[in-house]
């Protein structure tokens, strides 16, 4: 295959550097570049084939290293022998168990029960009771108005409400009442609707 790529390189070089240049040079080019492209891919092919068949037979070498890492790794962690509280060497897998589920236990048992410590001090208020009273309260005519004249005309106060050119548009006529009858109809179409 490799011949046969060098081959077609060489043919093609020969035709590129040619001084006449017609429309069979050019075809022959066409199809020596094709050509080309393809001995390329199949060239691309074979060494991927190759190299996937050696890695199926062989296998990987990093993967065979990290288990064996793992596996020291795991023996080297193993806990073969703990005292336990009465200073007696436990070194089997059930009483190594056993001796941490009871210590366990004796500390994280259903008994235990922290006490209550009051921290009511260590958070301090960030609103004082006037600037509460200010924001629970419920606002004004004057309030809602400059709040509704301040909005994009085109935008709904909720998702059943009309749009605020709306409530711009017939304040005068509407004004804080009309806005709490919709507010209040709009109330009780949706617990009709829930």
């Amino acid at each position: 295959m490799q011949l046969n790529i060098k081959a077609t390189k060489e043919a093609l070089s020969r035709v590129q550097h040619s001084p006449v240049l017609d429309d069979s040079s050019t075809s022959l080019e066409s199809n020596l570049r094709f050509h080309l492209e393809h001995l390329l891919k199949m060239k691309k092919l074979l060494w991927f084939q190759k190299s996937r068949l050696q890695w199926q037979l062989e296998g990987d070498h990093c993967i065979e290293f990290f288990f064996i890492t793992t596996l020291a790794r795991r023996k080297h962690n193993r806990i073969k022998c703990i005292k336990d509280d009465y200073g007696v060497w436990l070194s089997s897998r059930e009483a190594i168990g056993d001796a941490f589920m009871e210590k366990f236990l004796n500390i994280y048992g259903e008994y235990f029960a922290p006490e209550m410590v009051d921290l009511s001090d260590l958070i301090l208020p960030m609103i004082s009771d006037t600037e509460n009273t200010s924001l629970t309260s419920i606002p004004d005519d004057d309030e809602i108005r400059e709040t509704i004249f301040r909005k994009w005309s085109f935008k709904a106060a909720g998702p059943d409400i009309m749009p605020t050119l709306f409530f711009k548009s017939y304040w005068q006529l509407l004004g804080k009442t009309g806005l709490l009858l919709l507010e209040t109809s709009s109330l009780l179409e949706g617990s009709t609707h829930s």
